[in-house]
């Protein structure tokens, strides 16, 4: 009887995973089909999505947490959120493969914008937060779970001599004079952050987004989530 029970047990268990890997995978064909045949990004969609959000976020962090992604693809993503208005842009991925890529992601974006609006915007991509303020959209590259960044700010704050050390000292210490981000677009199959940036995500709406295949109808479909939010902000 005890054999039986668990040949069963076994067979449902079994069952379950097909399942749920049959519903994953239809998931995944869903949103590729809607990649392929929806709306496009296109100058005119970007302001008409604009628009439609009343009041487009500022800053947007991209957070790649899926492996073996295309600079060029991130790229598109950062050249959309131009496009909405983001007048501040991090970027974010596991490895940090991006910051050993700057040279390649700034020529990617730079095409990508170039063939996305009439007028080509002025970009300024850095990979410090601590780099100096520049003309046009700031686009910062960032990678790893930031712990050395805390252990850099906490010995910097330290030889200042201060008594006491606020959190507006501290936030400026670890992330520049940017505010956090308005919002997060997580780019991934995996509900999980793996470290990503956590100081400077205190205020920041998180919008998941199911993979970089998604395309533009899943960046806009997550832009479209985070406007209907009611930000509170702890009250």
């Amino acid at each position: 009887f005890e054999t039986t029970s668990l040949m069963v047990w076994g067979l449902l268990l079994r069952a379950a995973h097909m399942l749920l890997a049959l519903a994953a995978s239809l998931k995944h064909a869903w949103v590729w089909l809607i990649a392929v045949f929806g709306a496009r990004a296109t100058e005119s969609n970007l302001a008409g999505l604009a628009k439609d959000m009343g009041k487009p976020p500022g800053h947007v962090a991209v957070a790649i947490t899926e492996l073996g992604f295309r600079a060029a693809d991130v790229a598109d993503v950062a050249a959309w959120c131009i496009g909405i208005g983001a007048d501040a842009i991090t970027v974010w991925d596991r490895d940090g493969t991006l910051l050993s890529q700057r040279d390649a992601f700034a020529a990617a974006l730079g095409q990508a914008c170039a063939k996305l609006f009439s007028t080509k915007p002025l970009i300024n991509v850095v990979t410090s937060a601590h780099a100096p303020e520049g003309p046009g959209v700031r686009v910062l590259l960032a990678g790893g779970d930031g712990r050395s960044d805390v252990i850099h700010a906490a010995r910097d704050l330290a030889t200042t001599g201060a008594p006491a050390v606020t959190i507006d000292q501290f936030a400026a210490s670890m992330g520049g004079s940017r505010a956090d981000p308005d919002v997060m677009l997580r780019y991934g199959a995996r509900d999980c952050l793996f470290g990503c940036l956590p100081w400077r995500l205190r205020l920041t709406e998180i919008m998941e987004v199911p993979g970089l295949y998604g395309g533009y109808p899943a960046f806009a479909a997550a832009l479209r989530r985070f406007a209907r939010c009611e930000q509170r902000f702890g009250r």
